[in-house]
């Protein structure tokens, strides 16, 4: 009995070892990869974070918006049946301006440039900035690498790699299965002679193209007028460019789900020399796909032949593909204008001083007396210097000026008229004790109804004599005069309820004098 225990016991312990060996082995087995970068840009608004968010599964965050630099990461796994992922992809997102560029010293250095990729960004729906915007990019991120101070025989290697990759492009069969692999050493070979105009730029890096917002397509066609030429100039002359840089070429659409995960499985594909299954694309208008190598000069040819929107290849892209004349005007330039209204003061010290130094209003009827009377309101007011702003106005005098008595008449007096015989005595008698009224003193007011009404009889006053000069000289200048006085003064006299009855007071008063 002793013994069958001894040997169960001894046959568990067995058991755990075996277990435990092979969950060693396991791990053992498992590819350890150093983490890799890729670096994200675009313009505000290309659509990069909503792109990022949905290879993730993840929605986006509008709060990282204001960001300058943005860091995320997207987890590698060595097939579609594990659970573990063997190594992470370290996105530095860096949306905006160009001149940023420098922060992605953050993630980016001279040590670890051989494990990164670049992923340029360009926004669909405006396809006149398309190639704008690309190439102010591949610009930043040559001066950026250019910047870092690799040893000059090491970033040679680089290029001399990216090239060879480039020449050795075979396109995907039915057996790829998107599997983890390790490149096999080779010996360091001369890199191969590649025809002219292919990969004249090189960065060091791979660079990776995507058109956002592919699905724009159909409103192009709608509201501007694209027909298919127009997309297919756009398709040759992106690749023209990308051929140049040896870069690839993929249009997505986060919101009709194309090219997200092929865009994550060339990413991969690029930084960890995963197989690539999906094969290049150019039939459909929003599912293009053109991988670094695949193309050339003489298929680029043949697409922009196929084109009738210009037979110059060298013309400039936004002669051919320019602003739409609706939107012309709207984005001659892109700073929003913004209208704001000045200070009230402000208002009627500029027409104060208008009002002193325009011959016109100074030829225009009016006594004396209302002139003397308009500007004591706006001292009143504190809108101009030389008396004290009534019921707490705090507002400081804005322009000094003389004592009332010496100040300069602000328009011309009515010049006197013959005597008309056909005027009734009483009209005439009645013109002339307003024209000369007994009292011409600035009334005082203690309190903002007092000024209100004073305001009120000040209209009043200063309207009969220009009623009565009209009459004698038809002039419709005086007409208007008075009108817009009428108006502005009437504008003064809203709020408290007090001001209201003051209004139509000076509303009666006017309305009783003879038209």
């Amino acid at each position: 009995m002793a013994a069958a225990t001894t040997a169960d016991a001894a046959s568990s312990g067995e058991t755990r070892t075996d277990v435990w060996q092979q969950i060693l082995e396991i791990s053992s087995k498992k590819d350890v990869v150093p983490p890799k970068n890729l670096i994200v840009v675009g313009d505000a608004g290309c659509g990069a974070s909503a792109l990022l968010a949905h290879i993730q599964g993840v929605e986006e965050r509008k709060s990282d918006a204001a960001a300058s630099l943005q860091y995320s990461f997207l987890d590698v796994f060595a097939g579609d049946e594990e659970d573990e992922p063997i190594s992470r992809i370290n996105v530095w997102q860096l949306e905006g301006s160009t001149d940023q560029k420098d922060l992605l010293r953050f993630g980016i250095n001279s040590d670890n440039l051989e494990l990164t990729a670049a992923l340029i960004c360009v926004d669909f729906t405006r396809p006149w900035k398309l190639v704008s915007s690309l190439q102010k990019w591949l610009d930043a991120i040559q001066t950026f690498v250019e910047s870092l101070n690799v040893d000059p025989k090491r970033l040679t290697d680089l290029r001399q790699n990216l090239v060879k990759k480039f020449s050795e492009y075979t396109e995907p069969t039915d057996e790829n299965k998107h599997r983890f692999k390790r490149a096999p050493k080779t010996e360091q070979t001369p890199p191969p002679t590649l025809p002219e105009g292919v990969y004249e730029k090189n960065c060091g890096i791979p660079i990776i193209v995507t058109c956002t917002n592919s699905d724009a397509c159909d409103t192009l066609e709608r509201d501007f007028g694209y027909k298919d030429s127009h997309f297919e100039y756009i398709h040759q002359y992106l690749r023209r460019i990308c051929l140049k840089y040896g870069a690839s070429l993929i249009y997505t659409s986060v919101k009709n789900d194309r090219n997200s995960e092929l865009l994550f499985e060339y990413i991969q594909h690029v930084l960890y020399d995963m197989d690539l299954s999906s094969k290049p694309q150019l039939l459909e208008r929003e599912n293009v796909f053109v991988p670094a190598g695949w193309d050339t000069q003489a298929k680029i040819q043949a697409d922009f032949d196929n084109q009738r929107l210009t037979k110059d290849a060298e013309e400039p892209f936004a002669k051919v593909i320019a602003v739409p004349p609706a939107l012309q005007l709207a984005r001659q330039s892109d700073k929003m204008i913004v209208a704001s209204a000045e200070e009230d003061h402000v208002f009627l010290q500029r027409l104060h001083q208008q009002i002193q130094s325009d011959p016109a209003l100074a030829s225009s009827g009016a006594n004396p007396e209302s002139q003397q009377m308009f500007l004591d309101s706006l001292k009143r007011m504190g809108v101009v210097g030389g008396s004290t702003p009534s019921q707490n106005v705090s507002a400081p005098s804005l322009v000094t000026t003389p004592a009332p008595a010496a100040v300069a008449p602000l328009v011309a007096p009515i010049p006197t008229q013959p005597s008309n015989p056909n005027l009734p005595t009483s009209a005439t008698s009645t013109a002339a004790s307003i024209v000369k009224p007994s009292s011409p003193a600035v009334p005082s007011a203690s309190s903002a109804s007092d000024l209100l009404a004073s305001l009120s009889s000040t209209i009043a006053a200063a309207g009969s004599p220009a009623r009565v000069g009209r009459q004698a000289s038809s002039s419709v200048s005086s007409t208007a005069e008075h009108q817009a006085l009428h108006s502005f003064f009437n504008s003064l006299l809203g709020g408290s309820g007090s001001a209201g009855a003051s209004r139509e007071a000076a509303a009666k008063v006017l309305n009783n004098n003879p038209k």
